[in-house]
């Protein structure tokens, strides 16, 4: 386990250890791919090290190899079905845009789209909204200044009248966010009905924690909002919030969505720990960085699934540029990745 990063004449020491010993692991520039995954690795973090042992308990690596997942065919579904993913609804601020998701929900309705987006809608079996429902009260300083609704329950009676106009045959899933009325330490609980309770009387939903696993028409989908996608980009040099792919697919290769302990991320001390990825999913989703992204990753995509509220003076402080209002929809037979941008009307 990487307990220490340290650098020095640009090479890399590694404070590991394990249940046994401890050990200080240099690591080369002239060691390129050793470098590299040296320079990515997150704390608390389990890795192999192959090397050559120096003097005292130092040694030299050659080779570094995370937990990572292995080359896999997906599984898909026998027909084709489609499933909605969407994140950061964030209802209740100045900022959330109710009319572009409401055209969402005219979508799915069939009132609106081009004959290919109509055939989408037809077919869409799911609807996935990935945590942060709502924008929620006292989550950083000055939010009420930022606030279109300044009550928990007003945001979530709010966001029941968009959730209630999915098409009741489609399946949908709620999961928490940061922004949500639940514990902040992962993992969280599904969003209580003393809060939600609008959004529960609003349809059918299958309400989840954050993170889970799912299966949709045999497809299996791990889901996570994605908080600790600001301590990937916080540690490594060479990740950025508008590129949140690259963290989601270190987070595959660490075989963890959460490794290092006591950073921004909280995380409940439990006996287990919930936040390996032991099951390699077909697809992966998170949101919480308000950019659409995707890629394929040995057999699983990799999607954030964007927001729908416009960018904030906070994001505008950090430099982070949003990209609101397109929907990511997949097909489940293909794995294909479909965006669908409601800003434009």
């Amino acid at each position: 386990m990487v307990m220490e990063k340290r650098e020095r004449q640009r090479k890399l020491l590694l404070q590991v250890d394990d249940l046994e010993d401890s050990a200080t692991v240099l690591v080369s520039p002239d060691d390129r791919p050793a470098y590299e995954i040296a320079q990515q690795v997150p704390l608390d973090q389990v890795v192999c090290i192959a090397g050559v042992r120096a003097k005292g308990d130092l040694i030299v690596a050659k080779q570094i190899l995370l937990p990572d997942i292995p080359e896999h065919k997906p599984h898909v579904a026998e027909e084709e079905v489609w499933a909605v993913l969407l994140s950061d609804l964030h209802v209740g601020s100045k900022m959330f845009l109710g009319d572009t998701l409401g055209r969402v929900s005219d979508w799915l309705n069939l009132k609106i789209g081009d004959p290919n987006q109509r055939t989408i809608a037809e077919r869409t079996k799911y609807v996935v909204i990935c945590g942060d429902i709502v924008d929620g009260i006292g989550i950083y300083p000055r939010q009420e200044q930022e606030l279109a609704i300044p009550d928990l329950y007003g945001q979530y009676q709010e966001a029941a009248k968009y959730i209630g106009m999915i098409p009741s045959h489609i399946e949908t899933v709620i999961l928490p966010g940061n922004h949500d009325p639940v514990r902040q330490a992962l993992p969280q609980p599904p969003i209580p009905k003393d809060f939600g309770e609008p959004i529960y009387e609003s349809r059918r939903l299958i309400s989840l924690a954050n993170p889970a696993e799912v299966a949709m028409h045999g497809v299996r989908f791990l889901l996570h909002h994605g908080r600790s996608l600001d301590d990937i980009v916080a540690s490594v040099h060479s990740m950025d919030f508008n590129q949140p792919e690259r963290a989601m697919r270190l987070q595959l290769q660490c075989r963890h969505l959460a490794s290092e302990y006591g950073n921004r991320t909280s995380i409940a001390p439990e006996k287990a720990d919930h936040l390996v990825i032991e099951a390699v999913p077909d697809v992966f989703q998170s949101g919480h960085v308000h950019v659409v992204k995707h890629e394929n990753y040995r057999g699983t995509q990799i999607i954030n699934s964007g927001a729908w509220q416009a960018q904030t003076d906070y994001q505008r402080r950090v430099g982070l540029v949003p990209t609101p209002g397109i929907l990511t929809a997949i097909n489940l037979r293909t794995l294909q990745v479909r965006l669908i941008n409601f800003m434009t009307g």
